[in-house]
């Protein structure tokens, strides 16, 4: 069943109402919350304190029943904090909320500590029978996974005060991170821009505002490099300290963890990108043949051919494309994405203030939100499904709550880039001309080296300075721009040149500063979607019915698990290459469109 179409949207005037969730800094109802929050934490350590040890199968249940129901006010209000923060990274005052919201969440959050801790504590056999007990299905894996952090996990006391350290740790430094960031003026040909702006421009045909844009870019970075390179000895400080204190082997060992995906398994995922850039390095090559430059340069990569139609999509059509690939796919995921807008649950213009990029924020209290800077580029609309494909899988398991609707990061963007996926695949079959399916084979390469090949690089410059911080001490801004210039040319190799100055890009991606080790998620969910878009070729609708089942499913089990009933088996040391040689078939397509056309 196809949507409706939409009814004329403004992107500028397309905010979002977070109202429901709380009408500004002085609701009432805010309060209410935190009160909740730290009378049933109080409650909650009075009653189970010392005894988590003794519970059996239906106390447990109580015991998480009423630990979710407390988790739920303070996800109602953090919800609120960052979201209204987002669009007002800027302003002091709502900077001072956010933080003024995590002291207090974190000092009630100290009653409840004493859990996870006495879980840990518990004999490995006892707790392996406890979380398997059918009453307990729900929890099974939240189980399973807390009491695999017994290496890892403190004592109360210090677990207490690691966790009110932290408020003026890592989430602080990567607070402040971003509001320099959102504060940095790019002078664009006399104007001042945004970084989305300039995102844009890097995308435009016009190679000369390609290279100011890319120009306009290292200077603004540039010009910030001191408080952003502290900032980020501050994460890469942080992030040493913490892992030494809680005995984990190496930098990225507790992302891999807290990701379900074995060290083995990431290790094989490197491996196989390294072995495989030539993939990645024979498109380049074509590509500098087709713009018929002498060079391919940076801001080159992602540049529209001479074949390309030019002209920007309006942004009522691709809301309207996007609901109908969903509808498409799955009614209820068609339902959740026009849900979206109905519920004015989606902020799109770029502004002063606004941090860039786009996110999906996942609300246990109704239908998410989604931020987006458009910019009416083909990869805005990419982008669109792809946050609402997070939308979808929050939305879909949010009926198991917090212990068991939150997935694992490579698992969440698994949903995601299966959208952009479907999206690309029915406007290529779609194609009326070579001409046109050039363009899309175009976009769909480049997005797919940006989210596998660009984010292996990214991980081998997050390898190099997180080592280099614990080998060497403090690193300086040239230091870390050599690391980011070093990964970059394992990869990319002689066939493309960084602009001067390029070496600084490292500064505005802030998954560096929020989330360490993150980035290597993205690559890997691609390859997994590779593995599952086969499978929906060759199963059919029938497939999607399972994959909405696994969506559902949420973090109830282990992404191993999840893909496995799927036929997916990312275990196996050859999948990845497997999952390559796929996007290879979509290079092999270019470059067999570009003879038909003549242009190679």
């Amino acid at each position: 069943m196809a949507s409706k179409k939409t009814a004329k949207i403004d992107p500028k005037k397309t905010l979002w109402d977070l109202s429901e969730l709380a009408k500004g800094k002085d609701d009432p109802k805010i309060d209410r919350n935190f009160k909740a929050f730290e009378k049933g934490a109080k409650t909650f350590s009075k009653k189970y304190r010392g005894k988590v040890s003794k519970l059996g199968p239906a106390a447990m249940l109580t015991a998480l029943k009423e630990l979710e129901r407390i988790d739920l006010k303070a996800w109602d209000i953090m919800v609120f904090a960052q979201l209204e923060f987002s669009t007002k990274a800027n302003d002091p005052e709502w900077g001072a909320f956010v933080q003024g919201v995590q002291e207090r969440l974190t000092q009630a959050s100290s009653d409840l500590e004493f859990f996870k801790v006495e879980w840990t504590r518990v004999a490995a056999a006892k707790a392996k029978k406890l979380a398997a007990d059918p009453k307990l299905d729900r929890y099974r894996h939240f189980l399973e996974h807390a009491h695999s952090y017994k290496k890892h996990t403190l004592k109360e006391g210090e677990e207490i005060i690691a966790s009110k350290m932290g408020q003026v740790g890592q989430g602080a430094w990567s607070r402040y991170y971003g509001t320099v960031l959102s504060d940095v003026e790019y002078k664009f040909r006399g104007k001042t821009v945004t970084e989305s702006d300039i995102t844009g421009f890097i995308t435009d045909p016009d190679r000369t505002k390609r290279r100011d844009a890319s120009s306009a870019r290292i200077k603004g970075l540039k010009a910030n490099a001191k408080p952003l390179t502290f900032a980020f000895n501050m994460v890469l400080a942080g992030k040493m300290v913490g892992d030494d204190i809680r005995s984990y082997d190496h930098w990225v060992q507790s992302r891999n963890k807290s990701n379900e995906i074995p060290d083995s398994v990431v290790d094989a995922l490197v491996s196989a990108m390294q072995e495989r850039k030539d993939i990645m390095q024979r498109y380049y090559r074509m590509k500098k043949k087709l713009l018929g430059v002498s060079k391919l340069m940076s801001y080159d990569t992602f540049a529209p051919l001479p074949t390309d139609k030019a002209g920007k999509m309006k942004f009522e059509t691709a809301v309207n494309m996007v609901s109908e690939v969903f509808h498409e796919t799955r009614p209820s995921f068609g339902k959740i994405a026009d849900d979206m807008f109905a519920k004015k649950h989606v902020d799109v213009p770029p502004y002063k203030g606004k941090r860039g990029g786009a996110f999906c924020m996942p609300n246990m209290s109704g239908t998410p939100y989604v931020l987006l800077n458009w910019t009416g580029k083909m990869r805005d609309t990419a982008t669109l499904a792809h946050e609402f494909g997070h939308a979808v899988h929050m939305e879909l398991s949010r009926k198991r709550g917090p212990m068991g609707g939150t997935e694992s990061l490579v698992m969440a963007e698994v949903a995601s880039v299966f959208m952009e996926t479907l999206l690309y695949n029915k406007l290529l079959n779609a194609a009326k001309n070579p001409k046109e399916r050039l363009t899309l084979l175009r976009q769909i390469i480049e997005d797919g080296i940006a989210t596998t090949f660009r984010q292996l690089q990214f991980n081998r410059f997050e390898d190099r300075v997180h080592n280099a911080r614990r080998e060497t001490g403090e690193l300086s801004t040239a230091q870390i721009c050599n690391h980011f210039r070093g990964a970059e040319k394992d990869f990319f190799g002689n066939s493309m040149t960084p602009h001067a100055g390029a070496e600084n890009f490292w500064m505005y991606v802030q998954h560096f500063v929020n989330v360490p080790g993150y980035v290597y998620a993205y690559c890997a969910s691609y390859l997994v979607v590779l593995a599952l878009y086969k499978r929906y070729l060759d199963e059919g609708k029938g497939f999607l019915m399972k994959y909405e089942k696994m969506l559902a499913a949420g973090g109830s089990q282990t992404p191993e698990e999840l893909l496995g009933e799927l036929g997916v088996d990312w275990t196996d040391p050859a999948f990845w290459l497997g999952g390559l040689e796929v996007f290879e078939d979509y290079i092999n397509q270019f470059e067999a469109t570009a003879k038909e056309l003549k242009l190679v």
